[in-house]
C-alpha cells in the first residue's frame, strides 16, 4: 500500500520538530489545496468552529490587501484593500473598499443598514433605498407634515464643499449631516444623510408650496394688450366684365335740307343705312359674346 503525503503536510510536520523555527514563515513553492475551512488571524484557536464559513479572518483588525507589484510602464498598479470597521477608538462600524494608493474610501457600508438599501437590478438599474419605495416592506408609517418640513427647511443651511479625503475633487452642494439630522430627526445618527430622506424632504416642501400657491385668490384680469399693426394691403381683384350696351336713342328729326344736291344726299343716306346695319350687327355680336361666348355666336351666324 502506497501513502500519498502532500508537501503542505510534510512542511507542517517538520515545523513541529524544529522548535527554534516554529514561528518562521513558510514558503510553499506549489499549489496549496485545503479540503476544509481556513482561519487566519491572531485570534484563531484550535478546534475552531467554522459553521458554514470557508475562510475566516479573526482578529481585532481584519483586512484583505491587494498589493499590485506591476512595474512595467503602462500596466495598472493601484493597491486596494477590503477593511472591516475603523481601527481607532470611537471609529465607525462599517465595511469599506479602500483605494490604498490614493488613501481614499470610495465605498462604505455602515453597520445597521437595512436590507436592499442598494440594489442593482438585472437590467442594470441602480436603486437606492428600496425599502422606502416598497410599502409592504415598511412599518410604523406616519404621514409627513409638508408645512412642518418646509418650515424646517428654511432653517437648513446649504453650502458647497469638497471631501477632506479628496480636496481636489469637484465641489458638492448640500446640508451638513449634523444640521439635517437636527432639522428633521431622520437617519440613524447625525453623521450620515440618506439620499431617500433628502428626496423626501424636497418632495414634502414642494407639496407645501403647491398647496399655498393653489390657495391664493385669482388676481384681476390685466388690461388688454396694444392693437397689432395693420397688415399689408392685398393685391387688387380681377376686373369685372363690361356691361351690355344700351339701346340706341330715338333718331332726331331731319333738319331742313340745304342746298346740297339731291343725288349726293341720297348716296349719303344709303351709306348711313349700311353703317347702321353694320353697327346693329356688331351690337348683336357683342351681346352674344357677353351672354353665350364665341361658340354660341358662331352657331347663331352672327
Amino acid at each position: 500500500m502506497r501513502l500519498a503525503v502532500s508537501a503542505a503536510a510534510v512542511a507542517a510536520s517538520l515545523c513541529l520538530f524544529v522548535a527554534p523555527s516554529a514561528f518562521a514563515d513558510q514558503v510553499i513553492p506549489d499549489d496549496l489545496i485545503v479540503q476544509g475551512s481556513t482561519c487566519v488571524g491572531l485570534d484563531c484557536v484550535n478546534n475552531e468552529s467554522f459553521g458554514f464559513d470557508t475562510v475566516r479572518l479573526k482578529e481585532n483588525n481584519t483586512r484583505i490587501r491587494f498589493d499590485d507589484t506591476s512595474t512595467s510602464s503602462g500596466f495598472p498598479s493601484n493597491d486596494w484593500q477590503l477593511e472591516a470597521n475603523d481601527s481607532q477608538s470611537g471609529g465607525a462600524n462599517r465595511f469599506m473598499i479602500v483605494d490604498d494608493t490614493a488613501a481614499r474610501i470610495p465605498f462604505s457600508v455602515l453597520a445597521g443598514a437595512p436590507s436592499n438599501a442598494l440594489v442593482i437590478a438585472a437590467d442594470g438599474e441602480v436603486r437606492a433605498g428600496t425599502l422606502v419605495s416598497q410599502r409592504s416592506a415598511t412599518s410604523n408609517t406616519t404621514p409627513a407634515d409638508p408645512d412642518a418640513v418646509l418650515d424646517a427647511l428654511r432653517t437648513l443651511d446649504l453650502s458647497t464643499a469638497t471631501f477632506v479625503a479628496d480636496p481636489a475633487a469637484p465641489r458638492h452642494l448640500g446640508p451638513a449631516a449634523h444640521d439635517f439630522h437636527v432639522a428633521f430627526g431622520l437617519g440613524p445618527d447625525d453623521g450620515t444623510i440618506a439620499p431617500a430622506d433628502v428626496a423626501g424632504a424636497a418632495l414634502a416642501a414642494v407639496k407645501a408650496l403647491d398647496a399655498r400657491v393653489t390657495a391664493l385668490p385669482a388676481g384681476a384680469q390685466g388690461p388688454a394688450g396694444p392693437r397689432g399693426a395693420t397688415g399689408a394691403r392685398g393685391p387688387a381683384g380681377l376686373r369685372g366684365a363690361t356691361g351690355a350696351r344700351g339701346p340706341a336713342g330715338p333718331r332726331g328729326a331731319t333738319g331742313p335740307r340745304g342746298h346740297v344736291a339731291t343725288r349726293r344726299i341720297a348716296r349719303l343716306e344709303r351709306r348711313n343705312k349700311r353703317l347702321e346695319a353694320r353697327v346693329a350687327r356688331l351690337e348683336r355680336q357683342l351681346r352674344q359674346l357677353l351672354t353665350g361666348g364665341v361658340g354660341s355666336c358662331a352657331a347663331a351666324a352672327c
